[in-house]
């Protein structure tokens, strides 16, 4: 073999990777450009801020730190976005190093994308030896949550691209290091920036990025939750008055169990999730009994409690306890926009979700279909409520389209559309006022939020949707496991923790539930008071 081919033969893969861990050490190991010896990692400082106001805090200090050494700089990301994106030009790489330099003095971490290495804390870096590292640099400060043990690392971190300028076919470019909702390219003409409002917040960003793109969710969502107070004794007085009253009907007697109206305050930390993980949500809707959570602040102009007097159509038909003839009515509530997510209090958001993970561009909703199959046979008092939703639900679809159901739906968010649910109603108006009829769940009943997303595959207005998803029986102590495993993963769009009653098994302490929700939601929401 000839030496020049010798020469050109491609470097062993070990070779590369010696040269990089080499390299990496070097730019470790050298003096930062602001203290004389690499720091020790610093302590993570405990904070209270919700994790939209931690992504906004580290978009202010990245962009503070490039402003103070001169550097332009225009926002890329959207409000949906978990994080902040932020463009310079590769040629402000050397101001870049000392702007990191800045951010290391206020303990900053960084990340690099392709994860060849550990997240570090910047004061450990030689910064002009860092920025030759890559062309993009995930920028956070670590906390710990007050009152848990909860870390917060990189969820919310301010990502800063070098961009760089080429010539293509004769015209000036503008070249980002990955894609973006516009692309890559832009032509250096007509590169002008806009001012837009991000978070409360006003930037810079490129025109081309104002542009509405045919895969942004863009029109209003709203969340509507139904939710009782079993401990009010108003209420329950209510209620046995009409028991009392209902004695003549049929039902199972799970229908009217004490859990099925106990309040464990689940809507506190499931509210705290919305604000959490999905800060772009409109308006949220509270229907009750006119019933208002203690702990509630309705003076937050984003929540808004609402009567079953408001929603139901026919007024003899209250008070009801039939949780079925309530959701059967919620597209009632004025000023609900057509696009909007039903949730029970016992379903949380598990982590940051967008728009798109419920609703389709095109504005058709997503449903989340369970592997569980109903069983086949006519609805029957013998049977569990939520047996007989299905075939009923079956039925109704069979006569109609000829289309017969078998999956059951999960326990997430329901994404619903308002004029489909009217037009549901309209097609089924006799089920509708029988189920609405029903002062307590029937074995005649439909559920509008199923019944939604069959007739809405079935009529091309809703598609299948996936997620990351888990139901946690808290009747069930055997369910402890996941309860700790989702804890300390944090890795699921969605979680139930659902209360269906099981015969010869130890239920889960209300000590150990409120515990998992603390630590899982440790700061309050916006919704209550102070």
């Amino acid at each position: 073999m000839r030496d020049d081919e010798e020469g050109s033969r491609a470097m062993p893969l070990t070779t590369v990777t010696d040269l990089i861990d080499r390299f990496w050490r070097r730019v470790r190991s050298a003096p930062t450009q602001r203290h004389a010896e690499p720091s020790p990692t610093p302590p993570a400082p405990e904070t209270k801020l919700l994790p939209v106001e931690i992504l906004v805090d580290n978009f202010h200090a990245v962009t503070s730190a490039l402003t103070a050494e001169g550097i332009a700089s225009w926002l890329i990301s959207d409000e949906t976005s978990i994080r902040s994106i932020v463009g310079i030009m590769a040629s402000d790489r050397a101001a870049f190093g000392r702007s990191l330099g800045r951010l290391a003095d206020r303990g900053y971490w960084v990340r690099l994308p392709d994860k060849t290495r550990p997240e570090a804390p910047l004061s450990t870096f030689d910064h002009s030896e860092l920025v030759k590292l890559s062309t993009v640099f995930v920028l956070f400060k670590r906390y710990t949550v007050a009152g848990s043990d909860l870390l917060i690392r990189g969820d919310y971190s301010c990502e800063v691209e070098l961009w760089e300028s080429e010539t293509v076919n004769g015209a000036e470019y503008l070249m980002a290091p990955r894609e973006n909702r516009a692309a890559r390219q832009l032509a250096a003409e007509g590169f002008d920036l806009a001012t837009t409002t991000w978070h409360g917040v006003e930037a810079l960003t490129p025109r081309v990025l104002l542009d509405r793109m045919i895969d942004d969710v863009t029109f209003p969502i709203d969340v509507v939750y139904t939710w009782v107070d079993g401990s009010d004794p108003r209420w329950r007085e209510k209620r046995a008055r009409a028991e009392a009253e209902a004695t003549g009907l049929e039902f199972h007697p799970e229908a009217t169990i004490a859990s099925r109206f106990a309040d464990h305050e689940e809507l506190r930390y499931s509210l705290r999730s919305l604000e959490y993980f999905a800060p772009w949500v409109r308006k949220i809707y509270l229907v009750t009994d006119d019933q208002v959570p203690a702990w509630m602040d309705t003076t937050n102009p984003k929540i808004q409690v609402v009567d079953h007097r408001d929603i139901f159509t026919n007024p003899a038909n209250l008070p009801t306890f039939n949780s079925n003839a309530i959701i059967s009515s919620l597209h009632h509530i004025e000023g609900l926009s057509e696009h909007y997510i039903f949730m029970n209090d016992d379903v949380f958001l598990g982590r940051w979700v967008t728009p798109d993970r419920f609703f389709t561009p095109s504005g058709l909703a997503k449903a989340f279909a369970s592997y569980n199959r109903r069983p086949f046979a006519p609805a029957r008092v013998e049977d569990e409520p939520h047996l007989n939703l299905t075939r009923n639900i079956r039925q109704l679809l069979r006569e109609r389209f000829g289309i017969t159901v078998s999956r059951a739906i999960k326990h997430t968010p329901h994404p619903q559309l308002r004029s489909v649910q009217y037009e549901i109603e309209d097609a089924f108006r006799a089920r509708y006022e029988q189920t609405s009829s029903h002062p307590f769940r029937h074995h005649d009943d439909i559920a509008a939020d199923q019944l939604f997303h069959y007739y809405g595959q079935i009529t091309g207005q809703a598609v299948a949707g996936s997620s990351r998803y888990e139901y946690i029986n808290t009747k069930d102590s055997g369910d402890r496991g996941q309860l700790h495993d989702l804890n300390k993963k944090h890795n699921r769009d969605f979680f139930c923790l659902n209360d269906t009653p099981l015969l010869d098994v130890d239920p889960m302490t209300d000590e150990e539930i409120t515990k998992f929700l603390t630590a899982y939601f440790p700061l309050p929401s916006s919704f209550e008071k102070g």
